[in-house]
């Protein structure tokens, strides 16, 4: 049985990192932690409020027959819980968005989620449709170092990723694909850290951008 959402409720979540100990290792875990209402707080709230009521209007849905729409579903789970079982049932009524801060400040985080359609692996979003018709996703290439250079009043170059290391003949890089990838990696991250990072982030493989010069 699939329960629907609540509508409207605990629309602004805060949630911090802990570190507590799980089979005797320690790690780390995200909890909801309460915050103080401000004006502010509650017109983000009111807005949240309209824009589901809007969403609610419509119905959401996937091109797909029975067979894709299963195999898309086992898509949606880690090798792990395939191999457990695990069955995974998309909820087509979860159309209520909430947002989620990172620190009671408000000034970290603030992301969207709740959406079914976030849940929707890439190859499969080009089949969502909206009262029956088909919808397109807009991708905004280069979008975080562009404001950078839109912030320091310069023309950004056409692709920011692939200008930021550089072309020595002398060294010996991996191909430009894998190269502009850990690039494009690595800057997202340090630009959107709250502080400096410790450790590579996810997704960042050291082996494939080491640069070899010759001696």
């Amino acid at each position: 049985m699939i329960i629907p959402q609540d509508r409207d409720s605990n629309t602004i979540r805060v949630k911090k990192k802990f570190t507590t100990i799980v089979k005797g290792k320690e790690v780390v875990v995200k909890r909801l932690v309460d915050y103080q209402e401000t004006p502010e707080i509650k017109l983000m709230r009111d807005n949240l409020i309209q824009i589901n009521a809007a969403l609610r209007r419509y119905w959401y849905d996937l091109r797909l027959d029975d067979e894709d729409f299963a195999k898309m579903q086992l898509r949606m789970l880690s090798k792990k819980q395939q191999k457990a079982g695990v069955d995974r049932q998309l909820n087509l009524s979860k159309r209520n968005m909430y947002r989620v801060f990172n620190d009671t400040e408000m000034t970290l985080g603030g992301r969207f989620y709740g959406g079914w359609w976030q849940e929707v692996p890439k190859a499969y979003r080009h089949y969502i449709m909206m009262n029956g018709k088909p919808m397109v996703e807009f991708d905004y290439a280069n979008l975080h170092p562009r404001i950078l250079y839109a912030e320091a009043g310069l023309n950004p170059p056409d692709d920011c990723y692939s200008d930021v290391y550089p072309q020595c003949p002398e060294w010996i890089l991996p191909a430009n694909g894998t190269m502009r990838k850990v690039v494009k990696i690595a800057l997202n991250a340090m630009l959107n850290a709250n502080k400096p990072l410790k450790n590579p982030p996810r997704g960042f493989r050291k082996k494939t951008v080491t640069v070899l010069g010759k001696s």
